[in-house]
């Protein structure tokens, strides 16, 4: 029956709530892309969620055409 990952907590404390209050668009974040073998490895997970869902996976629609 669960529907929500949310769990709501009618009393926030202080804390998240300046936490929540957070921009995170300012942070200078480093890119660092993936090797060939990282990449290779998270294509056999994708791969294997994939077969998993009956081929029903949304971003397998979403690549493009090779």
């Amino acid at each position: 029956g669960q529907n929500s990952l949310v769990i709501d907590d009618a009393e926030a404390s202080a804390e998240q709530q300046a936490l929540d209050a957070v921009d995170f668009a300012t942070l200078g974040l480093k890119l660092v892309p993936a090797d060939a073998a990282e990449a290779a490895a998270h294509a056999v997970v994708l791969a294997e969620i994939d077969k998993s869902s009956g081929g029903k996976t949304l971003w397998r629609a979403l690549e493009p055409v090779a």
